[in-house]
């Protein structure tokens, strides 16, 4: 996949990759680094594909969608030290890099505006896309929150997660 292979490889989301790794270093809650975003890109394209299994679909362009659900999946929570540093809430800024980064891969911008819409409203409830983005921003979202394993978890006493908001099985 060329384009993820080229987020991997972008100095700045190297860079932001091990900050947020150091920032989140003592935190006892849930991490927000890369293996985090490659367990959301994972969950996000079996979402995917049991759609389209149930639907009896099989897109004619699967490694351009799963291209796609990939490189969602790596910039969702690329603003996680600007939110740590400066308050600014990760989907926003989040969106500004992520922006910069794929104007920087030279990613089309029809699909730009599909990332950045759904990064910046992972976290707000609001629809971010139309038409068939939507349901890709219902499975990065539902996988951002289905990889957290809330049942493992030692913190749950402190955790800022409602009861009924939290995994108490894995979910897949």
């Amino acid at each position: 996949m060329e384009y993820v292979d080229k987020v991997l490889r972008h100095p700045e989301y190297i860079r932001i990759q091990k900050k947020i790794t150091s920032l989140e270093k003592d935190r006892i809650y849930c991490h927000h680094e890369i293996g985090h975003a490659l367990d959301v890109a994972r969950m996000a394209w079996i979402y995917c594909l049991e759609d389209w299994c149930k639907k009896g679909q099989s897109p004619e362009n699967m490694e351009e969608q799963k291209e796609l659900v990939y490189v969602c999946a790596l910039l969702h929570d690329i603003g996680r030290a600007s939110q740590y540093e400066e308050g600014i809430h990760h989907s926003k800024a989040g969106a500004a890099i992520a922006g910069q980064i794929l104007k920087d891969i030279s990613f089309p911008p029809e699909k730009s505006r599909i990332v950045l819409g759904i990064i910046s409203g992972h976290h707000t409830g609001k629809k971010a896309c139309e038409g068939e983005y939507a349901v890709l921003k219902e499975y990065i979202c539902r996988a951002d929150h289905d990889s957290r394993l809330c049942f493992w978890c030692g913190a749950g006493d402190t955790c800022k997660w409602k009861e009924e908001e939290r995994n108490r099985t894995l979910r897949c």
